[in-house]
């Protein structure tokens, strides 16, 4: 029973870790946008 109990564990942290990943990639999607329109102002000097 023990071994069931960490395999449980061992999967609900790995979800958790997939998770937090796919919420960070979508936070870096969000921001790259807004990265190319800071781009965008530099003029030709």
């Amino acid at each position: 029973m023990a071994e069931i109990a960490l395999l449980l564990g061992i999967i609900l942290t790995t979800l958790t870790v997939v998770e937090k990943i796919l919420i960070i990639r979508e936070k870096l999607k969000t921001k790259k946008p807004k990265i190319k329109k800071r781009q965008r102002p530099r003029k030709r000097r």
